[in-house]
């Protein structure tokens, strides 16, 4: 059926799609434990590097449109793992910070994921971490640029 491809772009697409599986299978495994989807727990890390972190700033940092963001940052709202308020600076903006309650949550699972994150790194061998590594950056660098996020 994909006869139209070159078989290396053939292959190209089927480890794509194979990765793609993947990460979704570990981002769903690794927050098994969690109240939290992957997406609010990326969420949560961002507001507490950035804190206090713009509407602004997280639709640009998820890659994703400012009515998704508001879709996707309301739930941690009505939990009550982050507060919403107009900024100091600018009436118009809103900011998100991270409450106790959000705070602790991102901790816990932070401690979940931590782990899945070392068993995935345990499948590759110790001499090969450092060129796996590096690989993944540049995979992910190229992701972002082909895809006019950079």
């Amino acid at each position: 059926m994909k006869s139209f491809l070159s078989p290396s772009r053939s292959a190209s697409f089927d480890l794509i799609r194979d990765l793609a599986r993947s990460f979704r299978i570990f981002q769903e495994r690794s927050m098994a434990n969690s109240s939290l989807t992957f997406t609010q727990f990326v969420i949560l890390d961002f507001a507490c590097l950035y804190n206090p972190l713009s509407l602004r700033e997280l639709h640009g940092l998820l890659g994703v449109q400012k009515s998704t963001t508001t879709r996707l940052v309301n739930p941690l709202i009505e939990k009550q793992f982050l507060e919403k308020s107009k900024s100091a600076d600018d009436g118009r903006k809103y900011e998100l910070l991270i409450t106790e309650p959000g705070l602790e949550i991102y901790q816990k699972t932070w401690t979940d994921l931590s782990q899945a994150i070392e068993i995935f790194y345990s499948q590759i061998p110790e001499k090969e971490k450092l060129r796996i590594g590096t690989s993944m950056v540049m995979i992910n660098t190229a992701f972002v640029k082909s895809s006019g996020l950079i």
